[in-house]
């Protein structure tokens, strides 16, 4: 750092360095700060510190070997880098103040925050608290809080990857760099289950020019599934979940309970959801073996480790499932058919065919038995209108036989 000197002593220009060379420079920064209007201590702090150039020393005493490093990085003898108040400038307002309580272990965001922009190459995040005392007296002796340990890693929203974090206990910096450009998640949180003098902790966090805070993954659900299905049938149940938090969600399971009679439940996994209403499916094929006719709610369950949480959603009710009754009688059937698609026109008549006792629903299905079985089964084809045509393609040679 050069300085000028006394013009009577000798070289107008000298050379010098240390903290107390630099502390009025960093003063001065913090006036600039002041003027841009930020005006909070720790969001200073976290500004000039994210806009610096990192410096190395190589840990040698020599300085011919010092020289820039792209990213974060902390020296022993460069600290967090050079100021760079042209880019401090520039980003005097990319910060958010916040606060966490003591570590919960539960996906709630309480002892966690979450933000979200875009990030590329070496860009850096940066994190500062307070040190607090109990009393301060000048001259004399001082007591002194235990420093609270907060923590921050960076993921890559898109894959849900861990690219950087910064956890060292001894210190209320930390820092993260992007080692790729993409969209990124900042995960500020509390590793203390309890903080020593307060019940929560505040803190700055400096950022890029983009970046929001941002809810975690929160979820809802439709399915598709036939709308009656027969005692002795095969079919697919659709779920697909929806992301309604602001950040994707990752390493996705979804779970549908048993019940007796209905086979094929179980557990799969969703694709990575993309935040703001992004849907992904989980496709189950399921076969009922007897179950008594009515409706049935199958129980799920879906979890979504990311971010080092894990996001739950167990819905009150989950996938209904609607049992035909008993075919119709030998009065109803259709003539048998063989070969090729057919077209089976339909009329229902008041008195002729009352509502289902179950369902209280008057419709019309289609069931056949298939060459070589012994039992009639659901179609898949069902309607609650008075008239139609049922298309049906026979699954085997021979004859089918039809019941409407």
């Amino acid at each position: 750092m050069c300085i000028r000197d006394r013009a009577d002593t000798g070289d107008d220009i000298v050379r010098c360095s240390g903290t107390s060379m630099a502390a009025p420079h960093v003063a001065a920064a913090i006036v600039l700060m002041e003027d841009g209007g930020n005006n909070i201590p720790m969001a200073q702090k976290a500004v000039l510190l994210n806009s610096t150039h990192a410096w190395t020393s190589n840990d040698t005493e020599t300085t011919d070997d010092d020289g820039v490093v792209q990213g974060s990085h902390w020296d022993m003898s460069y600290g967090w880098g050079y100021l760079n108040l042209t880019l401090a400038n520039v980003h005097k307002d990319d910060y958010f103040i916040g606060s966490v309580i003591p570590r919960n272990d539960t996906a709630t965001s309480n002892d966690y925050k979450l933000y979200k922009g875009q990030m590329f190459l070496n860009e850096k995040a940066t994190l500062v608290w307070q040190k607090r005392y109990m009393f301060y007296v000048p001259g004399g002796s001082t007591g002194m809080y235990d420093l609270s340990d907060l923590n921050i890693r960076l993921y890559d929203e898109t894959t849900g990857i861990l690219e950087d974090t910064d956890y060292d206990i001894n210190d209320n910096v930390h820092q993260v760099a992007a080692t790729h450009g993409s969209s990124k998640v900042i995960k500020v949180y509390a590793w203390d289950t309890v903080f020593d003098g307060a019940f929560s902790e505040s803190y700055a966090l400096a950022t890029q020019e983009n970046f929001v805070e941002a809810s975690p993954p929160a979820f809802s659900h439709e399915f598709d599934r036939p709308l009656f299905v027969g005692p002795y049938q095969t079919f697919d149940l659709t779920v697909r979940m929806s992301n309604d938090g602001e950040v994707a969600a990752h390493n996705n399971t979804l779970s549908i309970g048993s019940i007796s009679g209905v086979s094929g439940t179980g557990t799969v996994t969703v694709p990575s959801i993309t935040s703001d209403g992004g849907e992904q499916e989980g496709v189950f094929t399921l076969t009922t073996d007897g179950i008594a006719a009515g409706t049935h709610w199958l129980g799920m369950y879906f979890a979504s480790d990311s971010y080092a949480e894990l996001y739950e959603y167990l819905p009150a009710y989950g996938v209904s499932l609607v049992v035909e009754t008993t075919p119709p009688t030998s009065d109803c059937t259709s003539p048998p058919y063989e070969n090729g698609t057919v077209a089976i026109d339909w009329t229902a008549t008041d008195g002729v065919f009352p509502p289902d006792p179950s369902t209280g629903v008057k419709y019309t299905s289609l069931y056949v038995k298939i060459p070589g079985t012994f039992n009639f089964v659901l179609a898949g084809q069902s309607s609650t209108g008075t008239s139609g045509t049922f298309n049906y393609t026979p699954e085997a040679d021979g004859l089918s036989l039809i019941h409407i």
